[in-house]
């Protein structure tokens, strides 16, 4: 089972081997204090995905129009990741979250206005980094789980950008 699908970068369900039988081997009550802290990592993972965003997106005004819904993803993903679905608010933050992701998911960028050929194809890797980052902060949201190689192979990735 595939989570995130990038170019080179495949990551498996081996990161959350385990994590679903958590619940027969603990306390209860030790269960629970554990899911309250995989959700603050993993909101931290959150928090981490969206800097690398917004790093990338501080490289070209190309980009500039992905900040606000970047930010707003990572805004309502760490709310939905946070409320628990039985909770009646989910019905106030969910439709926010999903908005932000098809915003996200819908984001395009000119390349059409860019001259040089070499110039067009760094814009479209970074786009695709940008496409990518949102993915990824969707499928933690979704998770609730943090997915640490996940989130390295992307910062190391996007470290390695260069236009």
């Amino acid at each position: 089972i595939k989570l995130i699908h990038g170019d080179d970068n495949v990551n498996d369900v081996n990161e959350l081997w385990g994590e679903p039988f958590r619940v027969f081997s603990l306390p209860i009550e030790e269960y629970y204090q554990s899911r309250y802290i995989k959700i603050a990592q993993t909101m931290a993972e959150i928090d981490l995905v969206t800097e690398e965003i917004l790093n990338l997106i501080k490289l070209s005004p190309l980009f500039s129009d992905a900040k606000d819904k970047v930010v707003e993803l990572s805004v309502a993903s760490k709310l939905a990741c946070e409320t628990l679905r039985s909770d009646p608010v989910i019905f106030e933050i969910w439709p926010r979250y999903v908005i932000a992701r098809e915003a996200v998911d819908d984001y395009t960028i000119d390349l059409a206005s860019v001259k040089e050929t070499e110039m067009r194809i760094k814009y479209k890797e970074g786009y695709e980094l940008i496409k990518e980052g949102g993915s990824l902060v969707t499928v933690l949201s979704s998770l609730r789980v943090p997915i640490p190689d996940s989130v390295k192979n992307y910062v190391k990735k996007c470290e390695e950008y260069i236009i």
